[in-house]
């Protein structure tokens, strides 16, 4: 089990990556706003998944098929935050 403040830091951290994706904050607003939450392993994997996004070129753009695939990781990623207990 884990305690109370490591359950609210993951809130937070799923709460900061929804904002992130919907496009409310930018990627250094929600990276500056984890640096203290590093030490948990599941938002230091949250975060390494968000600085991998897939990156959109000037002349070859991220296929559809891929930018898909990205999400629904990621969005796996969030869902484990908001309901972990272990």
């Amino acid at each position: 089990m884990i305690n109370s403040l490591e359950r609210k830091n993951r809130l937070y951290a799923a709460d900061l990556a929804r904002k992130y994706f919907s496009g409310q904050i930018s990627m250094h607003q929600f990276l500056n706003n984890l640096l203290d939450y590093q030490n948990d392993i599941k938002i230091r994997f949250l975060i390494d998944k968000v600085e991998k996004r897939p990156k959109k070129g000037w002349f070859f753009d991220v296929s559809r098929e891929r930018n898909t695939a990205y999400i629904k990781e990621v969005f796996i990623i969030i869902e484990d935050l908001e309901n972990s207990d272990v």
